[in-house]
């Protein structure tokens, strides 16, 4: 970043598109923020960003604050660790955070919806995967978007899906619809999608 007057630099800092940096603000959809901009962090390190909560990014406006997993396990009585399921519906803790569903309710179980619509993208239509998710829209992490045709190789990134909706539910979830960037293949290639948490 450079002042206004073009001579001295504010931040000189190099930053990626890969892990460990975020994912989610790689391309069209939120930008990278910094998780606490008044503690003046070290901005070449990954860890003191995230994926802004806005689709779109956030610019010339403060992000709000959010929750950490800590704080949402203590508000939320959580008994077992971030790994752990305490309501056994496979879902872990910290997935449930990151879903802004209830870690004791089985029955809040959040679900990945995956199916196949005909869509009109890039000019002509198609058949595309589209997949369905609810999200935490408070916090302090994200929810990536995993495509394999193989279940070893699993790839992500902004270039291989596009957002088709975020809705806001009004309870401090959205629900998130994105499809990937190429329809379903004739030959009835087999693709598999999965959520990340970070």
């Amino acid at each position: 970043l450079i002042t206004g007057d073009g001579q001295k630099p504010v931040h000189d800092f190099t930053y990626n598109d890969q892990l460990p940096w975020s994912t989610a603000a790689d391309g069209a959809g939120p930008s990278l923020v910094l998780v606490n901009p008044s503690d003046d962090p070290d901005h070449g390190q990954a860890a003191n960003w995230t994926a802004s909560r806005n689709p779109g990014g956030s610019p010339g406006t403060t992000e709000s604050s959010g929750v950490d997993y800590a704080s949402w396990a203590a508000t939320s009585n959580v008994q077992g660790g971030p790994n752990d399921d305490d309501d056994h519906d496979t879902i872990s803790n910290f997935m449930e955070f990151l879903h802004g569903s209830r870690p004791d309710a089985a029955s809040d179980a959040p679900g990945l919806q995956v199916s196949v619509q005909r869509l009109e993208a890039n000019g002509s239509g198609g058949d595309y995967l589209v997949i369905t998710y609810q999200k935490n829209l408070n916090a302090l992490g994200t929810l990536t978007i995993e495509l394999s045709s193989d279940l070893i190789t699993w790839n992500s990134g902004s270039n291989l899906t596009e957002l088709l909706t975020q809705v806001d539910n009004g309870n401090g979830t959205a629900t998130v619809t994105v499809r990937p960037e190429n329809p379903v293949s004739a030959q009835g290639n087999i693709f598999f999608a999965r959520l990340r948490g970070e």
